[in-house]
């Protein structure tokens, strides 16, 4: 969607088939890039934007993560980042029950709105646009995206010493 809106675009992913899925679209005569890795590909100062969708909540260091996205964001360049919500009542709701995921990470965390903004501000950013919340079971989020009812709250920010 981003190359198509005539960005240049580098998608990252650490797996392997993730990446080769990435490659099925068509693509051709965007200017989009795709490379197996982690954050250690990403270069200092070299972002306008970074898009992080369903990626944090499954790192270990979390800390470490958003210190390399700031740094390798230009000036006032954006980061679009999503994050689990520990306080959405779905999560509550599957938590109580026996059903266990065979896809869950045991390293896989969430944060209240409070915690992850204070995540993001320790690391250099400051929260311009957001929370919103999404992916609420019972579809009420396309109403009230504004209540921490969501699975996922996505968050905009940039350096707290950008423009």
């Amino acid at each position: 969607m981003l190359a198509r809106s005539g960005f240049e675009v580098l998608g990252v992913d650490p797996s392997e088939q993730m990446i080769a899925r990435a490659k099925e679209q068509d693509i051709e005569g965007l200017r989009v890039q795709f490379r197996i890795g982690d954050e250690g590909v990403l270069t200092p100062d070299s972002y306008d934007a970074i898009v992080c969708s369903s990626v944090i909540e499954y790192v270990r260091e979390p800390d470490k993560l958003l210190q390399v996205f700031r740094a390798s964001l230009r000036g006032a360049g954006i980061l679009i980042i999503s994050y689990s919500n520990n306080r959405s009542p779905c999560r509550s709701e599957t938590s109580f029950t026996d059903y266990k995921n065979p896809f869950a990470d045991p390293h896989h965390r969430g944060w209240s709105w409070r915690d992850f903004r204070r995540l993001m501000e320790r690391n250099g950013f400051r929260c311009i646009a957001g929370p919103k919340f999404f992916d609420f079971h019972w579809r009420i989020d396309r109403f009230v995206s504004w209540l921490p009812l969501g699975i996922l709250g996505i968050v905009a920010a940039n350096k707290r010493d950008a423009p």
